[in-house]
């Protein structure tokens, strides 16, 4: 359930907590069920989780490197036993809890046990239209919850989904200064060594740090504008949205790119270079889920615990957050059943070799590291036959092979678990689409977008039968190739439009990293050999349009290309540190200003791209009266086609802000 939805059940709420709680003190038993042993899969201390005692990375027999799978192909897989992990701890106290109730009032003994064995982890919908009104639900930062106890008591309990206060002091938890550089002033610290729990936009101080909320809260809600916005409502929905804008089927061949494109950021398949410009033809630019994950992360800690992945797991909303994005994954794995990592590799720009995918690479012609498939051990998480879980065993929340024993409320009607023919998908694909915010047909009335002329492109150059352009509408992007180790730890892109009118936030990429000094294996290697992290922002429709309408441009007397260039001209980026100071901005034209230029290994690549967008014939001859009721529901989804890289956004990047 929701979380929200969760507290309306107030037995399974009341055992939720109280189990949850019970599970995290310092002694609890067995070992391996104890909620801090388990946080620490995630990053530090860098110790052998006690429920896997005789396991080790198979890479390194010698010295431990952790558990890190993310930005790899393996971060979606990883990630669903982990979580089924702390579900199965908490649900397997709160049999216990329910007992102990059911013993004493034996007259309430059937809704007790019943609401403990029906108890599954919840997750916290940041997708929800109340996000982008309130932000954060108080449930997760109130002080107090009101529990229903047995015999109509309750109970005031502190909010254990809140916050989390250590048993002892974290090894490895360091204190943190975000860059060593004197161009920034009074730069914040993160007192991870010093704060005694976890804290969400804490202010740089080591003695009881005040939390943020609203600041918090106002980057949800599209508030705060200056500097632009960095993980707003818009900008994480509409990135969903455009998950769901793979094909449903692919030739074959093609279902690792899928994969991979889908399930991280570094896109190994797309064969990115250090401009971020992609090689293969086999792109569909929907970016991948590890994007806006990524972007939650940083915008729910400022300094604080989850905008670091070796600190993110003590927060207990990095649960919440995580069992949503499982969820997203749930929905996109129903509609794309095929798309898998598979065993064989991904198909490279020749169209006939087959590569493996590596867990850690380097440059465009250079690969490190071991082999990865969806037969690679999920260390450390183990099945009952105590082999290790691995991707095709977690792929789907109702495969066969193996039971997950939870599924996710319908969405519109779109139910995970059932069977559906490829035309049924593809309905249910225009449903997600739309649930998520994307819908041309009524977006396309406000302003002429210019058609450009078809350009061929191997991956996806030709019209399915039947559908008809979108008129007037392309569906522009910005996709980023970001440095994956740039500063001390994590970091994030914003990206503006400048108008006439002012600057118009359109959204922002995340850069979920660890500091410097990180034990982890994979971000060691990853640093060695300048790992780029890809992600997509999607320019709202009305941004475009209104500037188009602004600048006096239109499809009689300005040519396509005045367009697009005047375009780059006016999108704007900053690069921003977790405390919300600009490290470095891009500006127009030739440098005027004094202020350093940014180092070229930390200089994001930003590029634009278009589409055409199509759709069946009877959704796109939509009335052109905005009174005229129409059909709001889909019955296929929109397709993109003939995309174009219009090239790198040009400018120069300096340190810090300039308003020059």
């Amino acid at each position: 359930m929701e979380i929200r939805d969760l507290a309306e059940n107030p037995e399974q709420f009341t055992l939720f907590i109280l189990a949850w709680d019970k599970i995290r003190g310092p002694g609890y038993q067995p070992a391996a069920a104890q909620w801090e042993q388990q946080a620490g899969i995630h990053g530090m201390p860098y110790t052998p989780w006690p429920g896997d005692p005789d396991g080790r990375p198979e890479e390194s027999p010698h010295q431990w490197l952790g558990y890190c799978n993310h930005a790899s192909i393996l971060f979606p897989h990883w990630h669903r036993p982990y979580l089924m992990l702390l579900e199965q701890s908490i649900c397997e106290e709160a049999q216990g809890i329910a007992g102990t109730f059911a013993d004493k009032y034996p007259n309430e003994a059937k809704t007790w046990m019943q609401a403990a064995r029906e108890l599954r982890f919840p997750f916290w919908d940041w997708t929800l239209p109340i996000t982008g009104e309130e932000g954060l639900p108080k449930i997760l930062y109130q002080s107090k919850l009101r529990l229903a106890m047995p015999d109509g008591e309750s109970l005031d309990h502190d909010n254990i989904l809140a916050s989390y206060t250590f048993n002892a002091p974290i090894d490895g938890f360091n204190d943190r200064l975000e860059y060593t550089d004197i161009h920034l002033k009074d730069q914040a610290i993160a007192y991870f060594k010093q704060w005694a729990r976890t804290y969400r936009w804490p202010s740089s101080t080591p003695n009881n740090p005040t939390e943020n909320i609203e600041g918090l809260n106002a980057e949800f809600t599209n508030k705060k504008t200056d500097p632009p916005q960095r993980g707003s409502w818009i900008d994480l929905t509409s990135k969903v949205s455009n998950l769901f804008g793979f094909p449903i089927t692919v030739p074959e061949g093609l279902e690792a790119n899928v994969w991979d494109e889908f399930s991280n950021t570094t896109f190994q398949s797309g064969r990115p270079d250090k401009d971020g410009k992609l090689h293969s033809p086999y792109v569909w630019h929907c970016g991948p889920i590890e994007q806006p994950h990524n972007s939650v992360h940083l915008v729910i800690g400022g300094i604080g615990h989850m905008a670091d992945n070796d600190t993110a797991a003590f927060d207990p909303i990095f649960y919440l957050h995580h069992c949503n994005v499982d969820r997203l994954i749930a929905f996109w794995e129903h509609i794309y059943p095929d798309y898998v990592p598979g065993t064989k590799g991904y198909l490279d720009v020749d169209g006939i070799t087959l590569n493996p995918f590596m867990e850690t690479y380097g440059t465009i012609i250079e690969t490190s590291g071991r082999v990865v498939d969806g037969k690679t051990s999920l260390n450390p998480f183990r099945k009952g036959d105590y082999t290790y879980w691995t991707s095709e065993d977690a792929q789907s929340l109702n495969s066969d092979a193996l039971a997950k024993y939870y599924t996710y409320p319908p969405i519109e009607g779109v139910k995970l678990g059932e069977k559906l023919s490829p035309e049924e998908r593809d309905i249910q694909r225009a449903i997600l689409q739309k649930h998520f915010g994307f819908n041309p047909v009524v977006l396309r009335r406000q302003a002429p977008i210019i058609e450009q002329p078809i350009f061929s492109h191997a991956a996806h150059s030709v019209l399915p039968p039947g559908y008809e352009p979108v008129q007037n509408y392309r569906h522009f992007i910005i996709s980023a190739s970001l440095a994956g180790h740039a500063f001390n730890g994590s970091y994030s892109v914003r990206i503006s439009l400048s108008t006439k009118e002012g600057s118009v936030p359109l959204g922002s990429l995340a850069v979920l990293g660890r500091g410097n000094s990180t034990k982890c294996g994979n971000c060691q290697n990853r640093r060695a050999v300048g790992t780029r992290v890809r992600g997509v922002v999607v320019i709202p429709h009305e941004a475009v349009a209104n500037f188009i309408q602004s600048e006096g441009l239109n499809d009689k007397d300005t040519s396509n290309s005045t367009v697009i260039e005047r375009l780059k001209e006016k999108l704007c980026a900053c690069v921003v540190l977790p405390s919300g100071k600009v490290y470095g901005q891009r500006l127009e034209g030739s440098p005027k200003s004094k202020a350093p230029a940014l180092p070229l290994d930390v200089t994001p690549s930003l590029r634009l791209h278009s589409s055409n967008v199509s759709a069946l014939e009877d959704q796109v001859r939509v009335p052109h009266d905005p009174d005229v009721p129409q059909d709001s529901s889909p019955k296929t989804p929109y397709e993109f086609y003939d995309w174009q890289d219009h090239g790198l956004l040009g400018g120069h990047w300096i340190k810090g802000a300039d308003n020059h």
